[in-house]
Order: C-alpha cells, then structure tokens, then sequence
C-alpha cells in the first residue's frame, strides 16, 4: 500500500520480478474508503527474490508524479535492488502548454486592465482628429494583441488539459482531443480537470465580453458598462482559477490560500500585460500624433502605469513571499509490510 497526502488515482502502477514480470494479481487501485492509499495487490505465495514497484499516479490538483522501489520476499537476504533507477522526467508538452496558458492570462488580464485604467484615460485629454486618430490606432493593435493572447490562454489550456487526461487514460494526445470517454473520466476524476476545464470555458466568454465592451464604447457607453460587469467577474474567476485547481485549492487549506494566489496571479497579470501594451500598443496609437501631444500622451500613460506597475511589484511580492512561507512541504508516505515505512519528499 502506498499512502499519499492527498486523493490519488492510479496511471500506471506495478510491481515486477527480476525478470521483468508482471506479478500484480490486479489492476492497482485505492483503498476503499481512503482515496489516499493506493493498493496494489500481488499474486499469492511469491517466490523469494527482489521485486521492483513502480508507481505512477494523478493526484487531485492534477500533477502526474511517479516512484522506483524496491521489496524483498524472503527473511536473511540481503537488502532488496530495484531493477531500475528512478530519474527525474519533465513533461515538456504539459509545461510548454501550462506556459502558453499563464502567458496568455497575463497578456488578456493586463491588456484589460491597461486599456481601462491607463489608456482610457489618456486618449479623453485629447481632442478632435488627434483623439480619433489615436483611438483607432490603438483599437486596432490593441484587438490584435489581445486575439493573439486569448489564443495562447484558451489553446494553452485546452493543451494542458488535453494532455492531463491522455496520460491519465493511458491514450495518445491526439486520442483525447474530443474530451469523451475515459479521457472525460480522468478529466472529472481529478479537481484539477474539473476546475481548471471549467476555467477555460468561463475565460473564453470573458473574452467575449471584454472584447464587446471595448467594441461598443465609443457609441454606447452603458451597453459597454452593462457587458463589463460580467467581464470583470469572469476576469476575476480567470485569475482564481490556477490556485483553485492547483496547490492553493488543495484540502484544508481554506479560501484565504485561494485568494493570496489570485492576487499573485492577478499582480503578475497586471504588470506583465501592462508592459506588453506599453511597448506595442502605445507607441503605435500615438505615433501619428503632432510631436508635443504624443509626448505628453505618452508621459501621461506612463505616469499612470507607473503607479498601476509599484502596486502590481508590492502585491506580488507580499504574497508570494507569504504563499513561501506558509507553503509546508508536501509528503508522501509508502507503506509496505517488508519495508516497513518510508517518507518521500515530493515538492
């Protein structure tokens, strides 16, 4: 029996003899009752000798994390080699995907934030030709930004989960790309497949409603108005979803974990995104400007994400450094009745 921390379900678990051999009586499985043990049964009266366990499981908030070890049958042998080495692996599409996903967050969460606290503001000092030259400029560049960054949230997403539920279900990516089946099994088995699938689809109509409310400003502004409140909760939802899927929203550790991480994720968001606008956006709305009323433009929108990037820095600093200090360390323990007890420490 393996014991973890948290609720795990197995991926692909065994035990192998010297030879190589399969000598599990079943599939492995957790222990009823407790969806923290993990079993897994072996075949009755087995020979004296050296077996391998490899253990590979999904926990809860949606890591794949995998073990070596070895147990001996017999009493006086030596003690017991495993017939392989356990060597650390990255699962770079996974990374490469959640990267995509966590970029385009920042870029949509900050390009929002921007064109609302920053540029909105600026581009209303400026009158006539100038304004409506500038708008545009920055409409356009600004829409492609942001089409480009939910492309990176939406697909890195979509990737990441994808590719949690193929290795789950034990089938190849492009097996799992309708969600269906045992890949929708695995998805739903685990909190991470469960929020951060509803993450995805909940931010993709955050950009939906983002993109309208800036699209009809300039001629409705309570049509625009009446579409940011249900942007700006979803942007919300957006920025909790990573620490409720992920360590933060493991159990025990309460909504204010939650909400240190939405924070950090949410500072991160504002100044990152907010720099993107500032060096691709502004410079090209304001280029067509008469030198003196692009200067003080672009001085005033600078001014202003200035102040919007030092809180951005203190809040993220603040709560990351409290998420390091609180974070405990998480442990697994495996049992095994020749072994005794072993603690193994994975993160």
């Amino acid at each position: 029996m393996l014991h973890f921390d948290q609720q795990v379900q197995d991926v692909a678990s065994t035990v192998t003899n010297a030879q190589g051999d399969d000598v599990s009586a079943s599939p492995a499985h957790t222990e009823p009752g407790d969806v923290r043990a993990l079993v897994i049964p072996l075949r009755p009266a087995l020979p004296n000798g050296d077996y391998t366990v490899r253990w590979r499981i999904v926990s809860t908030d949606g890591h794949i994390i995998s073990g070596v070890f070895a147990v001996g049958v017999g009493a006086g042998r030596p003690p017991p080699q495993a017939a392989e080495v356990q060597t650390a692996s990255l699962d770079w599409p996974f990374l490469i995907a959640r990267f995509a996903y966590f970029l385009g967050v920042a870029l949509v969460i900050g390009g929002v934030v921007f064109r609302a606290a920053v540029w909105r503001p600026v581009v209303a000092t400026l009158e006539g030709q100038p304004r409506a030259m500038a708008d545009l400029r920055e409409r356009i560049r600004a829409t492609q930004l942001f089409t480009a960054a939910a492309v990176l949230m939406l697909a890195g997403g979509w990737a990441a989960l994808t590719r949690q539920g193929a290795e789950v279900a034990g089938v190849s990516f492009w097996e799992a790309f309708d969600h269906r089946g045992p890949v929708a099994s695995a998805i739903q088995a685990t909190r991470f497949g469960r929020e951060f699938g509803r993450g995805i689809d909940l931010a993709a109509i955050f950009c939906v409603c983002a993109a309208s409310a800036f699209a009809i400003v300039r001629r409705s502004r309570l049509g625009a108005a009446a579409l940011a409140v249900p942007a700006m909760a979803l942007g919300v939802w957006t920025i909790v979803v990573p620490g409720l899927s992920g360590h933060a929203g493991d159990p025990g550790r309460g909504a204010f974990t939650i909400a240190v991480d939405a924070l950090h994720v949410g500072g991160a968001a504002v100044w990152i995104g907010g720099l993107a606008q500032l060096v691709l956006v502004l410079p090209h709305a304001t280029r067509g400007l008469a030198d003196a009323v692009r200067d003080r433009a672009r001085r005033q929108a600078l001014g202003r994400f200035s102040a919007l990037a030092l809180g951005s820095v203190a809040v993220i600093a603040v709560t990351g450094a409290g998420r390091a200090f609180f974070q405990r360390r998480r442990q697994v323990w495996i049992t095994h009745p020749v072994l005794g007890q072993r603690q193994r420490q994975i993160g």
